[in-house]
């Protein structure tokens, strides 16, 4: 502290301290001085210490993912990250798509996981798994029991939206789109366990991404989980799952060893 001090004294030109045999003190500069030098001081001891932090690589990762992936995904990246990368700690939490590509871009989250594409062209989005979609119903609906169905089998249903601000919701109304479907409700204020929970009652049916499934589909669950048979082009319906940081990370080559450690882990865990 006494040699920042000495150094703040050379760079102001101005004496902060009055050296005497009985201590130090002051200066009316000084004490004029101080709630600067006060934030002068905490800076650069924040500098260094950020400084150090990039020099020494990755030792803390903030990490969020949108509420229609983090309680179902995120399990699997702690424990991956626990197993394969042990010196870093993971702070984690979850934001909408727009908010968490905000915080990305300001500095204020290392990695996101979204549904992509994004298309920022300041952010790298890295794939990490395909998410196909299934058709969420109740136990005691008419084709609980089937092995797979036809993406027609919207036409005869009420099909449940998330709230407003969800891409599932856009991804969702895009796949009924497709299948020449327009029979959708909006539930309102609800997040995808809600509208699960309204399909259990028999209120509709949804679009449930798989990595869900087997959280949301537990056995006594009341709810099914019917994949969807190929489209004539033979794609699925589905959404695209990605790591997405700032492409200007001074930590983006470590970014894209922690994406590529979780795309292996992902794929075990959205297997069939």
């Amino acid at each position: 502290m006494t040699q920042q001090i000495q150094g703040l004294e050379r760079t102001l030109k101005t004496a902060v301290l009055e050296r005497t045999s009985r201590g130090t003190k002051l200066t009316p500069e000084g004490q004029q001085l101080l709630p600067f030098a006060k934030s002068v001081l905490e800076a650069a001891n924040a500098l260094n210490i950020e400084a150090e932090r990039v020099r020494s690589g990755v030792t803390w990762l903030r990490l969020s993912a949108i509420p229609t992936m983090a309680p179902y995904l995120l399990p699997t990246i702690v424990r991956t990250m626990r197993e394969r990368f042990s010196s870093v700690q993971l702070s984690i939490g979850e934001a909408r798509t727009q908010q968490l590509i905000e915080r990305l871009l300001n500095n204020d989250l290392d990695i996101g996981l979204l549904a992509t594409p994004v298309g920022h062209p300041s952010l790298i989005e890295y794939v990490v798994a395909e998410d196909p979609f299934l058709l969420a119903v109740g136990s005691d609906h008419r084709m609980a029991d089937s092995a797979d169905v036809d993406l027609r089998a919207l036409e005869d249903s009420e099909v449940l939206l998330v709230e407003d601000g969800h891409c599932l919701r856009d991804q969702t109304v895009e796949v009924c789109q497709i299948a020449g479907h327009s029979n959708t409700r909006d539930v309102g204020s609800a997040g995808l366990s809600t509208v699960c929970q309204m399909v259990v009652t028999g209120q509709g049916v949804a679009l449930l991404p798989r990595s869900a499934a087997q959280l949301e589909c537990r056995s006594g669950s009341g709810l099914k989980g019917i994949p969807f048979k190929p489209l004539p082009d033979g794609s699925l319906p589905k959404r695209t799952i990605a790591l997405a940081w700032r492409a200007a990370s001074p930590h983006a080559d470590e970014f894209l060893a922690f994406a590529q450690a979780m795309k292996a882990e992902l794929a075990h865990a959205l297997a069939l």
